[in-house]
């Protein structure tokens, strides 16, 4: 597993619009807000689907560094803890 290939989704930064959608860097809609979920599920749902990118990012570089055993990356060990809290804040 490496982290320079090219990903095959959409291209991050991912924000949510004024019409709940989340949209990718290059302005296309990933996924609407509509569903019947309760509020507060929904809204936990959506900040997940934000953070991947960052979650996908952060843990392939982990792992790659952690496969090549050269030193413990605390660097990326940081990125990876705060991409997990940024898709579980409230």
């Amino acid at each position: 597993m490496t982290t320079d290939t090219k990903p095959r989704h959409s291209p991050a930064p991912w924000e949510i619009d004024d019409d709940n959608c989340i949209r990718a860097a290059t302005g296309d809609i990933i996924a609407t807000g509509e569903n019947m979920l309760p509020l507060d599920e929904h809204e936990a749902n959506m900040k997940l689907i934000l953070a991947a990118p960052a979650l996908l990012a952060a843990c392939k570089a982990l792992v790659d560094d952690v496969n090549s055993l050269v030193a413990f990356p605390l660097d990326k060990l940081r990125a990876a803890r705060a991409a997990i809290a940024h898709a579980e804040q409230p």
